[in-house]
């Protein structure tokens, strides 16, 4: 009986194509294909590399692959930088260098050489980001526009520290006040500076770009057609412009108590316009310079009082935190830790952990620490979303888990194929695919042996084979005949290695159609018999121990059954009815975890009648493990 083919192991991982540097093109540039100009400087000489003075009037453009910068007061400007690449974020930093993300880079680039190529994580793209000048800290949202990341000032800590945004795509941070603030779906939302009492702002639902006003503390925010402006706390509101055109403007930018703005007058063209801010904005200026082509962001130079820092806790020597120093309010502070690290007992140390709860959620692969559930601000969120690449999308209700190694590298299985993905690296292989007529049911990994055992069907029978992940070949094929089966084998355990298999299955004309039976290559057994049966892994897996876990379904009742196969009478313990839905779940130190529709819960097997949240979400969850 052949039921898989194998393929070698292919990747199909995202590569960076390395942008070359360019040099800076001297002297105005007008280019029919990017930019119409209408007035220029008479001075052409632009030589060498801006200084920092020279930014402090001026205006930063991104158009596509282009950055251009813009003197406010002489209106001249010139191609600051052509990339190969799209540019996905750019802004200055807190020493004030100009800093940009290049859509197929993994890393930072700059034309001062302290902050160009500096690595990135391998699955992030930035979309919008700004510094913290307090700390050097940056803050940043991903291309997926759900997750508030926090980077050290040379980008080396990342650390998740909010999560499950809807559609951010700009932030802003006022250091003097400590204050974060998120444009997401429309709406203005604001957080203290380590992701907490994150709040939402009584304002527009209409919002496409923001502004911050430090001096005022006012927030100015542009709608479809009017752009008002209120405190901090989203009260005090004030009209402060009437479109002319329905939602033609982009990227407000607040200057040298000035608010500028992109506007698209006819024939698609775009000039930029502003208004003092301390007088009643009715008639606003306009620069000569004409846009062609969409300039989807403007920003403007920190101003001298933001680059100011004053002495604070994260800028002792030697540091008060292992990894990323966050400055609160009165200068107080919390420590944070990067990706796959936890914040220990002391609120200091980073401690590496090795035991992740991961399930698969938008499409992702995500993670949250098994054992410590509420403790620092990023404890609950270890590692940024790993976005599959393959077309498991299609099959992702049928998605299944085996447990990882401890180098961060996890084994499931849809329906046709077996992959590997590393949360770490984002590495994604396929390791092999199975013969078109069979569709691959469950599976289990050992990481001690480095051995998957996969159940494969097709019309009539089951194939059990035995997968060497490390040599790349399979040890053992055998075909499985169920007695007057029917339906779909549930799922499976292997106890005592290539000696017993548990499968939970169904029979036909029973009227309780799951059962769980033994089989011993030769001849079968039944365990339990109910309505449906799901048979649990024990994490870290015991192939000699002769343990059952499972969960076991009547109407309205899920039970957890567990003890030794052999015993007469197994431990049965009625789940909180709140569990009624669950529908996947391992065991991991004696503890259950289990996920419904949406959430994910734990329950102590000393305390079953108590259920844990751990995540609840807004979608499917499809399914779980651990590493």
């Amino acid at each position: 009986m052949v039921c898989v083919y194998l393929q070698d192991s292919v990747k199909e991982t995202e590569y960076e194509t390395s942008s070359t540097k360019k040099e800076l093109r001297h002297g105005p540039v007008t280019s029919e294909a990017s930019m119409i100009t209408t007035h220029q400087s008479p001075s052409n000489d632009f030589d060498r590399y801006p200084q920092k003075t020279e930014f402090n009037n001026s205006l930063l453009l991104l158009e596509g692959k282009s950055l251009w910068l813009l003197n406010l007061e002489t209106e001249y400007h010139h191609n600051f930088y052509e990339s190969s690449n799209y540019i996905n974020a750019f802004y200055f930093n807190f020493k004030g260098e100009p800093i940009w993300f290049e859509n197929q880079s993994k890393t930072t680039h700059s034309l001062a050489d302290e902050y160009n190529r500096l690595s990135l994580p391998p699955n992030l793209k930035i979309k919008a980001i700004a510094d913290d000048f307090s700390t050097g800290n940056s803050y940043a949202l991903d291309e997926e526009g759900e997750n508030l990341l926090i980077f050290d000032q040379n980008y080396h800590y990342l650390a998740v520290i909010a999560s499950d945004f809807k559609n951010a795509t700009d932030l802003k941070i006022d250091h003097s006040t400590r204050l974060v603030f998120i444009l997401a779906n429309g709406e203005i939302l604001r957080c203290n500076m380590d992701g907490k009492s994150l709040k939402t702002l009584s304002l527009r639902n209409d919002i496409n770009s923001f502004a911050l006003d430090y001096k005022s503390k006012k927030i100015y925010v542009l709608g479809k057609t009017i752009i008002e402006y209120s405190n901090y706390e989203g009260k005090a509101r004030h009209f402060f412009y009437k479109l002319e055109t329905f939602n033609h403007v982009t990227s407000l930018t607040y200057q040298n108590d000035k608010l500028f703005w992109m506007q698209q007058e006819e024939q698609s063209l775009q000039r930029i316009m502003y208004c003092e801010v301390n007088t009643l904005c009715q008639t606003p200026s306009k620069i000569t310079l004409v846009f062609k082509k969409l300039v989807s962001k403007v920003i403007a130079f920190p101003s001298k009082s933001e680059l100011t820092t004053v002495a604070n806790p994260c800028q002792q020597a030697p540091s008060v935190c292992d990894h990323i120093c966050i400055l609160g309010a009165n200068n107080t502070y919390n420590c944070a830790c990067d990706q796959f690290h936890h914040l220990d007992d002391d609120r200091k140390t980073c401690k590496l952990i090795v035991h992740y709860l991961i399930y698969f959620y938008k499409n992702s692969f995500r993670g949250k620490f098994i054992n410590n559930f509420s403790s620092s601000s990023n404890d609950l969120i270890p590692f940024l979303p790993v976005y599959f690449n393959y077309e498991v999308k299609q099959y992702r209700d049928k998605i299944v888990f085996g447990k990882g190694s401890k180098d961060f590298e996890i084994f499931f299985s849809d329906s046709k194929k077996m992959y590997s993905i590393n949360l770490r690296t984002t590495e994604q292989k396929i390791i092999f695919r199975i013969n078109r007529n069979w569709e691959m049911t469950t599976f289990i990994y050992n990481s001690d042996t480095g051995h998957v055992y996969y159940l494969a069907k097709d019309f009539s029978n089951y194939c059990l084979s035995i997968y060497n992940i490390k040599y790349k070949y399979i040890e053992f094929t055998s075909g499985i005949k169920l007695s007057n089966a029917y339906g779909y084998v549930h799922s499976m355990v292997i106890l005592t290695y290539n000696n017993l298999l548990l499968l939970s299955y169904g029979r036909m004309g029973e009227i309780t159609p799951y059962n769980i039976l033994t089989y011993r290559f030769e001849d079968n057994f039944i365990i339990e018999k109910s309505n449906n049966i799901t048979l649990l892994q024990t994490n870290p897996l015991d192939l000699n121990s002769c343990n059952i876990n499972c969960l076991n379904f009547e109407i309205n009742n899920v039970t957890w059954v567990y003890g030794s196969i052999f015993d007469d009478n197994l431990t049965s313990v009625t789940l909180p009815s709140i569990l009624s839905d669950v529908k996947k779940g391992f065991i991991y130190e004696k503890n259950l975890y289990v996920t419904d529709s949406h959430s994910i819960w734990r329950v102590q097997k000393n305390s079953s009648n108590d259920a844990d949240i751990i995540l609840n979400g807004t979608e499917n969850i499809y399914g779980i493990t651990s590493i």
